[in-house]
């Protein structure tokens, strides 16, 4: 889950989908993300193949470049929220006091699930691109 496996391009073969770790550490969802990593694997796949030597090479070592723009921060997030559920203390301090809060659900369904808009969304959608873009990098 959330990019967990490394690197996406090597000598020849991308990852995509699952065997690149390209599933929602959130849900655990990943037929989108399959279908996104294989839209721009195709692509980078493309511009290699319409360059030669050296050139190929960095069109496909651009791939992994990519899917880190793509997905990264939001991965990061994601796996940053999955270790503090995994804490019983903060999981039910959660469920206590986040449960009854129906805006509150309203924001964390989104985040949960990647429906937030990352370009024209509301001020919920805005805060889960500003805490994707705090997420920690590694």
């Amino acid at each position: 889950m959330g990019l967990n496996r490394k690197p996406h391009y090597r000598a020849g073969l991308v990852l995509v989908g699952d065997a690149g770790g390209m599933v929602n550490p959130f849900n655990g969802e990943g037929i989108g993300y399959a279908m996104e990593s294989a839209k721009i694997a195709s692509e980078s796949i493309v511009q290699a193949l319409a360059r030669t030597g050296v050139n190929r090479e960095r069109a496909l070592h651009g791939y992994p470049v990519r899917i880190e723009q793509a997905l990264g921060s939001y991965y990061r997030l994601g796996n940053v929220f999955s270790k503090l559920i995994g804490n019983p203390a903060v999981m039910r301090t959660a469920t206590k006091y986040g449960m009854p809060r129906k805006r509150l659900m309203k924001l964390v369904l989104k985040l949960l699930a990647g429906l937030y808009d990352p370009k024209d969304g509301d001020s919920m959608d805005r805060l889960i691109v500003a805490a994707t873009k705090l997420a920690p990098t590694a």
